[in-house]
């Protein structure tokens, strides 16, 4: 981008990136987080700290009224190949995220 420092590798990582602008109104109802990096960006978007909610695979987490934030870990290669994650442990969270989806979809067409 013209204009703009290249980042250090720290900095990419979100280490001493600037912080995350913080969400005001959200656009999704579940927030599907694949890997750390992923649901460190959404918690910090939402203003929580990390700490508050911490990653774990197959975790919720309640990120403001009706919204949803669902961890997994990432499908990479390496995390395939140790057995951190499979096929099965990732259906598993995505059919969670997707069945919540839906029971707040049908709730929020119930209310309209």
């Amino acid at each position: 981008v013209e204009g703009r420092a290249a980042l250090s590798p720290q900095e990419s990582s979100g280490r001493n990136a600037p912080p995350a602008p913080t969400v005001r109104q959200p656009r999704h109802i579940v927030y599907f987080a694949l890997g750390r990096v992923a649901h460190d960006e959404v918690v910090r978007a939402f203003g929580f700290k990390l700490s508050a909610l911490p990653f774990k695979h197959g975790a919720r987490h309640r990120l403001a009224r009706d919204v949803w934030l669902y961890d997994s870990y990432h499908c990479s290669q390496y995390n395939v190949h140790t057995g951190r994650i499979t096929g099965t442990m990732l259906y598993d969270v995505l059919k969670r995220a997707l069945n919540k989806a839906l029971q707040q979809a049908a709730k929020q067409a119930e209310a309209s």
